[in-house]
């Protein structure tokens, strides 16, 4: 499903200044968008109208974004690896026609399942009703717009997926300051949610007019379930291994109760997003140059086995592949590679200009080197999930969550000088069984290749 990293190309075909920052821009946004744009929004929004709260009220705020975001990417995690293949499959058969009928039923199912999940956690949450129930609205908007990014990852029209995104921004923070001098708390979320929903209706819209159907829902989508099993575990398990180090310090003696079932740790929670941040080159480098390259020799290398090609020309095909990988692997351990090192240069600049303490020094430096392993074990499983190495993919995912935990666990008895390390030996575990397995296999693949096939009568 690398469609839109094809589109993006063109804009590189200019080979100008102007037209790489431009791609790389639109990228960025695409491939980061709901997140990125958040923390954009976030952060302009607590330095506007954070004379109208109190550090309580803006506790609870911060609080209820990262529960939002938190939950939405774990629980639609669930489907999200699941649809992404099965919509894949039926894009490989040209059905184009069926992505909005595929992506209606994710949509309806999404919602009736994810209901019930926000309303009973926020039952049990001190707050007003009203802001219980933007808070709703809220999660369910974020749970959709990471289900519909599925779909737009198949799309041509990136500059309406953009303005999407940058006009749905403005909105939120504009509506959170217009509304927080008379409404206070409620105002800036409320402000928030709608400009998150006006981004999410923009982009149904984007899927309606660029996939047009006559059908409403997938009624096949279901039955077809059964041999991605496996893609729902691994999407659970991936998600949940990202949020499990941040569970764990919220609910421990670091962390605070900020009210009913909302804790946070600041100190953890702000050095390790920052380090989130510093990944976004890696993944607009994915998008447009490294997919898009890997995919054109998958796809040449496959044609060669379904025209029945010879033995050394199928293997002549498979070295162009491994290469391929290889090098973008190389390219994206380099270029992110330099980034985390000026991070690291800069950490003690960026804690400044945030108004950081100076305490989350250590914790930020881990974080950028964990997060830049992260980059390449996610894009290891992506690489494993595209050979359909299912099994590999799902014994990663699981080393990766339990090694997170585990070491965060030991990281948190060993003190604050400590803080971060357990995410960063999780990765630094993770990384290698992927590459271990990925390599394994593509060493192998075209018996691979020839054994997975059904057996013909």
């Amino acid at each position: 499903m690398a469609g839109i990293g094809f589109e993006l190309r063109k804009i590189l075909s200019e080979d100008t200044y102007t037209s790489h920052i431009k791609a790389y821009v639109y990228a960025a946004i695409i491939s980061s968008g709901p997140w990125l744009m958040t923390v954009i929004a976030i952060s302009v929004i607590g330095r506007t109208v954070r004379v109208f709260l109190s550090d309580h009220e803006a506790d609870i705020m911060g609080a209820t974004i990262n529960y939002v975001y938190a939950f939405s990417i774990i629980m639609t995690g669930i489907l999200q690896m699941v649809v992404t293949r099965y919509l894949a499959d039926r894009l490989y058969r040209d059905e184009a026609h069926m992505v909005l009928p595929i992506f209606n039923t994710t949509w309806v199912v999404t919602l009736a399942t994810q209901a019930p999940v926000a309303a009973a956690f926020l039952y049990h949450c001190d707050l007003p009703f009203l802001y219980c129930l933007i808070a709703f609205l809220l999660y369910l908007c974020i749970c959709s717009m990471w289900i519909c990014m599925i779909f737009l990852s198949a799309a041509k029209d990136y500059r309406a997926i953009v303005t999407a995104f940058l006009v749905g921004t403005g909105f939120s923070v504009l509506g959170a300051w217009y509304l927080a001098p008379t409404q206070g708390l409620i105002g800036v979320l409320g402000g928030f949610t709608a400009g998150q929903l006006i981004i999410l209706f923009w982009l149904i819209l984007r899927l309606m007019v660029e996939f047009p159907s006559d059908r409403y829902i997938d009624r096949d989508m279901f039955a077809a379930f059964g041999p991605y099993l496996p893609h729902l575990l691994i999407g659970f398990f991936y998600n949940l291994g990202v949020w499990i180090d941040k569970f764990i310090f919220w609910l421990s003696e670091s962390g605070y109760q900020i009210t009913g079932p909302l804790y946070a740790n600041r100190l953890y929670d702000n050095s390790i997003f920052m380090a989130y941040l510093a990944t976004i080159p890696a993944f607009a480098l994915f998008l447009i140059r490294i997919e898009t390259d890997f995919y054109e020799q998958y796809k040449t290398y496959y044609a060669t086995i379904i025209h029945k090609a010879n033995r050394s020309k199928i293997l002549r095909e498979r070295d162009r592949l491994v290469s391929s990988i290889r090098e973008g692997l190389g390219q994206l351990i380099k270029v992110q590679g330099a980034i985390t090192l000026c991070m690291l240069v800069l950490t003690p600049f960026v804690i400044e200009a945030l108004h950081f303490s100076y305490q989350q020094y250590g914790i930020m430096r881990i974080g950028f080197i964990a997060a830049y392993l992260q980059t390449i074990f996610l894009i290891l499983l992506v690489v494993l999930l595209y050979f359909d190495f299912r099994k590999e993919a799902l014994i990663s995912t699981v080393v990766f969550l339990c090694t997170n935990a585990a070491f965060t666990l030991v990281s948190l008895n060993l003190g604050f000088a400590n803080y971060g390390y357990g995410y960063f030996t999780a990765c630094l575990v993770s990384v290698p069984v992927a590459y271990f397995f990925l390599d394994r296999n593509l060493n192998r693949l075209e018996y691979l290749t020839f054994m997975n096939q059904p057996i013909s009568g």
